[in-house]
């Protein structure tokens, strides 16, 4: 961007500071920000569990499905009471497991 003259100039740097004001004054009402600001590993603990339990999860319904149709084009079928109960606690025991070795080696 090539400003021409001083005008411009002062309304490009006018233009920048108010969304950077806006950006400062909201940043730390949202409540995330809030406790990560107050006890940054437990939220970086929940972060890091929660992800990778979304995406295990995911993952893990996939494999369902390949396993019970012989393919993922032959239908989606989303597990049910005993085996669902079984797929995501060993989904919450993964990503406790994958999470504690990710602060873990922070640490190290």
């Amino acid at each position: 961007m090539v400003l021409n003259n001083e005008d411009e100039v002062k309304r490009h740097v006018r233009f920048i500071d108010f969304w950077h004001h806006l950006r400062l004054r909201d940043q730390n009402r949202h409540p995330l920000r809030r406790f990560y600001a107050s006890s940054p590993v437990v939220a970086e603990f929940l972060l890091i569990s929660t992800v990778t339990f979304c995406f295990f999860t995911c993952e893990s319904i996939i494999h369902y499905n390949i396993g019970k149709n012989g393919g993922l084009g032959k239908g989606f079928v989303f597990p049910s009471g005993k085996e669902l109960g079984s797929l995501l606690g060993t989904m919450v025991a993964f990503s406790l497991g994958s999470t504690l070795t990710i602060s873990g080696m922070k640490q190290w």
